[in-house]
């Protein structure tokens, strides 16, 4: 007997498999089950000859498995979404000339001021308006009027956010069916990351699965252009005075560039549900995904931009979706996940929404910028430990290379931050909360472990490389002392030999 979605089925209908996928709907729409076999210890063996045009078994995937995908009786459609893509990476892994200069500048925290003066004088080129680079500023301090709820007016926020610097041109490339983007500016941090800005939009409704389908091309389009992008900052870096005058950067090649970027997207939707007749269900966006398994499964796979498959993503996965909706409006959503932040609002054309978001957009490329940083710290101490070794068993060794390697080590040191120091001072509460999960989803605190751990490392090397030394020291000093002795010693008895030869001569 084949099951029809569309269709209620008594429960005397139903087979074992039936039963076992029923119970987890009434899990997933928060309902008791009615069935009491769900209980693995209590429930049979299922005979392999029953349902066999329904399910099938995997090997590797010993799950219930569908043959194809389930027919859906609501549908997501579209009408809005504005997509923000983020790439970052660290300015200093492609410094190649005098680029010790380039780390005793960045670590002084307001070198930002005078590289906006130094870039301003930069005539446009292919993709930057230098002359309109400022530094950036919270947008929702300019607009927010309640008292006790900043979100990056404080002044720990202050002292991080970038100097941006906008695209010279913001004409629209077509790209798919469904999707045009631009490039809309780039960020350079206060510890020397680069944050690279795209923002796409839907040219026209569509389903989610013509949006995850053009998403892949989309998002091919804007990555080929990180290069173009990434090459032109870093040769008007190069012709600028001020703090990194005389300091050279190497061209990225793709492969290279793509080792050291972390990337994220930001999606603002708008969206509605319709039936099988094509009428909008009217229900917020909370009940529509508590109470539409199908929905839930659309927006779901929205987004991880995947396709939309029931053995992906069945009811108990979805749960997880369901708990990872940390928006408080019953008609909103507000999904982090470790790939890309999700929001639908119906106020979006607010005016202090709009600010507050262009916040929260900030906020992703300071984490995004703080997670380039560790994986850099981590690759740039794993190449400085091995140059430390080489010096120290060079028979050509001098103090000079070794206390070099040591100075940058220190001013190194100066990029490992806590990821608290995102939301220090920050008193608007969903703001917070917004960054605390974003701080997990792009694991920071796991990038931050591994740079302390290499950095002990690398301490320890030192250390121990020292302690050698003075210990050598030590030894041949010693030796030394004793060789001074002995000769002064034989000196001495020489000495006495000859006055008293001297002595018997005379006398004779």
């Amino acid at each position: 007997m084949r099951l029809d979605p569309a269709r209620p089925v008594r429960e005397d209908q139903l087979g074992q498999a039936g039963k076992d996928a029923s119970c987890a709907k009434d899990l997933f729409l928060g309902r008791p089950p009615i069935h009491t076999v769900c209980n693995a210890r209590e429930r049979p063996r299922p005979q392999p000859h029953c349902l066999p045009e329904l399910v099938h078994v995997r090997p590797e995937y010993p799950v219930l498995r569908y043959p194809e995908p389930v027919p859906s009786r609501h549908t997501i459609r579209l009408q809005h979404v504005d997509l923000v893509a983020l790439a970052a990476f660290q300015i200093g892994a492609f410094a190649q000339v005098h680029d010790e200069k380039f780390r005793l500048a960045r670590s002084d925290r307001s070198w930002l001021d005078d590289l906006k003066q130094a870039v301003r004088k930069l005539p446009p080129d292919d993709f930057f308006s230098w002359q309109e680079a400022d530094l950036t500023v919270s947008r929702y301090h300019l607009v927010n009027e309640r008292v006790g709820a900043s979100t990056l007016a404080t002044q720990q926020a202050k002292n991080q956010l970038p100097l941006r610097v906008p695209a010279r041109q913001s004409s629209w490339n077509e790209s798919g069916n469904l999707f045009e983007w631009k490039f809309e500016s780039i960020g350079i941090g206060v510890d020397g990351a680069a944050c690279i800005r795209h923002r796409a939009r839907l040219v026209r409704d569509a389903t989610v699965d013509e949006v995850t389908t053009d998403y892949h091309i989309l998002i091919q389009d804007i990555f080929r252009h990180l290069v173009p992008v990434a090459r032109s900052l870093l040769e008007g870096l190069s012709r600028a005075d001020g703090p990194l005058d005389s300091v050279e950067f190497v061209h990225p090649d793709p492969n290279r560039l793509d080792t050291y970027i972390a990337s994220y997207e930001c999606l603002d939707i708008d969206f509605t549900a319709v039936d099988e007749q094509g009428e909008p269900l009217p229900l917020p966006a909370k009940r529509l995904v508590a109470e539409s398994l199908d929905a839930a499964r659309q927006l779901a796979a929205l987004s991880r931009m995947s396709r939309i498959e029931p053995d992906l993503y069945d009811p108990l996965k979805l749960q997880k979706f369901k708990d990872a909706d940390i928006g408080n409006r019953e008609d909103e959503l507000w999904i982090v996940n470790s790939n890309r932040m999700v929001r639908s609002n119906p106020d979006r054309k607010n005016r202090h929404i709009i600010h507050f978001y262009e916040d929260v957009l900030c906020l992703v490329e300071l984490g995004l910028q703080q997670l380039a940083v560790l994986e850099y710290v981590d690759a740039w101490l794993h190449e400085a430990r091995g140059q430390f070794r080489r010096q120290l068993m060079s028979s050509k060794s001098h103090d000079a290379d070794v206390g070099r390697i040591l100075i940058d080590f220190e001013r190194v040191l100066d990029l490992i931050e806590q990821p608290g120091g995102l939301t220090a001072g920050i008193r608007h509460a969903f703001f917070r909360q917004v960054a605390d999960r974003l701080v997990q989803e792009l694991r920071i605190p796991a990038a931050l472990a591994q740079a302390q751990e290499a950095v002990s490392m690398f301490a320890q090397i030192a250390s121990a490389a020292f302690t050698f030394k003075v210990f050598v020291s030590s030894e041949a000093t010693e030796v030394t002392v004793r060789r001074l002795t002995w000769i002064i010693m034989i000196g001495t008895l020489i000495g006495a030999i000859i006055a008293i030869t001297a002595t018997i001569l005379a006398g004779g």
